[in-house]
């Protein structure tokens, strides 16, 4: 077998040929992400509770064995983390928030079915955006840290309350989190045309949209969730998902059940599904969207996920509740499968850790989150602006 389509990684020091397992991972091809790296901090980061990940571990071939090898320092501070029980859920937390979350939901719906459309929209959109944040979770783990309990509660707030897929969701968010803001391999950055962040990306936005991105940024995330609509649906037919086709159809049939008329039904999703996709985008976006581009993916998990990765808000219960706990969003990159009601009390570790390594833990209000999040665009913006007319003069001098 040629070298190039050999696909060998490491973990805790032991060198594994992964070439025929690619296609049966379980998680999908996110694992060639690491072809020839050492993904020890990902398999336990992304497998911190999962037995069978470790069984399917010894399955494979060996190819090398690194007798030197020593845990990081990372690794040190999860086990720390799994000996004060932090990677075990209270549940009480989440079955209020889950509660709290379905209730918000349906209430919307029920004022649009007595003649409130838009005030409904608006309501609902708030449930379907932190619907979103319990699925996501649920999506990590992070609940009991069983993928068939956790995907049940993600089936549930993901298709039954929002029309979304659950597994379309793992398929595209995980490669986030094995290569976050790395150019492709994040498909997250994938914004173009019409806006970007970084210098690369940029010069695939044309040049009407680039001087105003960092104004029509903010449309572009109200159709964020709308665009998906269909994406979901030819991506649970492809892999044949029909309980989560079922669960979408129980939704849209019992959701049309509290309308009076199809107006009221389209004015009700459009204004739902708008408002939920701008909610989301700005949290998502404040944390990710401004920071640094990953260039060199031999980086170590640790450091890739600080340089790409920022919080809002600190450890205020009021900005952990608005933005579905994903305003310490460094906690949950580091610990994504930890319930996420305990992510504040491994900030310090991580900060030492930090502080140790010489990597930035970037921490800032939400306002300064945002303003930085506008004026990276507009930056990143100018600066191709400028390139594009020296080039045109050059142009014209040749």
């Amino acid at each position: 077998m040629s070298e190039s389509t050999e696909c060998v990684l490491t973990i805790d020091g032991i060198q594994y040929d992964i070439t025929s397992f690619q296609k049966r991972h379980p998680g999908g091809n996110v694992i060639s992400f690491y072809k020839g790296l050492d993904a020890t901090d990902a398999f336990h980061t992304f497998h911190v509770n999962s037995k069978k990940a470790k069984n399917m571990l010894k399955s494979l071939k060996i190819k090398a064995v690194d007798k030197s090898f020593v845990k990081s320092d990372f690794q040190n501070m999860v086990d720390s983390w799994k000996e004060r029980g932090y990677y075990q859920s209270n549940y009480d937390e989440f079955i209020l928030w889950g509660g709290i979350v379905a209730g918000i939901t349906y209430t919307g719906l029920v004022v649009q079915g007595v003649g409130y459309p838009v005030i409904g929209g608006i309501i609902t959109g708030v449930g379907w955006a932190h619907c979103g944040f319990v699925q996501h979770h649920a999506g990590h783990l992070g609940y009991t840290g069983v993928a068939k309990y956790d995907h049940f509660v993600q089936d549930l707030f993901e298709g039954l309350l929002k029309g979304g897929s659950g597994s379309w969701w793992r398929n595209r968010h995980n490669k986030h989190h094995a290569m976050p803001n790395t150019i492709g391999y994040d498909g997250d950055l994938r914004t173009t045309p019409f806006f970007a962040w970084d210098d690369v990306l940029v010069k695939e936005v044309p040049t009407f949209l680039l001087r105003i991105q960092h104004i029509m940024v903010f449309p572009m995330l109200v159709l964020y969730v709308p665009l998906f609509i269909v994406t979901t649906k030819l991506f649970m037919f492809r892999k044949k998902k029909y309980f989560e086709i079922g669960l979408v159809a129980l939704h849209y049939f019992h959701f049309w059940l509290y309308c009076n008329n199809m107006y009221d039904f389209l004015l009700f999703y459009s204004i739902g599904y708008a408002l939920q996709g701008l909610y989301i985008g700005i949290m998502f976006s404040i944390n990710h969207m401004a920071m640094p581009r990953i260039t060199n993916i031999e980086d170590t998990w640790f450091d890739r996920q600080l340089v790409s990765t920022c919080n809002w808000g600190g450890n205020s219960k009021v900005a952990m509740y608005v933005s579905g706990f994903l305003n310490l969003q460094i906690e949950h990159h580091i610990a994504p499968q930890m319930p996420p009601e305990h992510y504040h009390l491994i900030t310090k570790d991580i900060q030492d850790l930090a502080k140790k390594r010489g990597v930035p833990y970037r921490n800032y209000t939400f306002w300064e989150g945002l303003v930085l999040f506008i004026e990276s665009l507009r930056e990143t913006a100018n600066k191709e602006l400028a390139l594009r007319d020296k080039q045109k003069e050059t142009k014209k001098i040749d």
